[in-house]
């Protein structure tokens, strides 16, 4: 789904995000207007996005219809096949953390765990914080919801916090 859509032609430098915030086109580098094949991208993009509607309201209605039959929803064998043609937006959230059994995960550790994990980071400025602070602006750095003060400063009390949760790993950037 386009936020904004604005005609090519009429303005090059437009910016379309999708739901998650992410650029679906951008005007071609170092060109004053809008390429051809640019054009066929977007036409092929609004297609998509219009065939993609009718798929998501079938995972919709069969994911409405399975919840409104299994009041808890259960790793199975039907929910992963489920999974697999797709959740939709407004499930996800609840889905995913049934399937990674997050709340399981939680009970290991105490509710104040997060907040100690971020008053440990304040305390030392380790290699994967020094690291995390240089990546900081290039990761997603045309994502609506990051490229802000308070999105940039979201993504740094999460990886401060997993680089010190799992020292195995710290922080990679790829």
């Amino acid at each position: 789904m386009i936020k904004k859509l604005s005609s090519a032609s009429e303005n090059p430098d437009y910016l379309s995000v999708d739901r998650y915030g992410l650029d679906v086109m951008e005007s071609v580098e170092g060109s004053s207007s809008v390429s051809e094949e640019l054009k066929r991208q977007v036409e092929e993009f609004v297609k998509f996005t219009a065939d993609y509607k009718v798929i998501q309201e079938k995972q919709r209605s069969r994911w409405n219809k399975y919840l409104a039959l299994n009041a808890v929803l259960e790793r199975s064998q039907k929910v992963r096949d489920m999974t697999k043609k797709g959740i939709p937006p407004e499930f996800r959230g609840h889905v995913w953390q049934v399937l990674c059994e997050s709340k399981q995960k939680q009970k290991r550790f105490p509710k104040t765990y997060y907040s100690d994990m971020l008053a440990k980071a304040e305390l030392g400025n380790t290699a994967a914080i020094e690291d995390i602070e240089k990546d900081l602006y290039r990761t997603f750095p045309k994502k609506a919801a990051i490229d802000t003060g308070d999105g940039v400063a979201s993504l740094r009390r999460v990886l401060r916090a997993y680089s010190l949760h799992n020292p195995t790993v710290g922080y990679w950037y790829a």
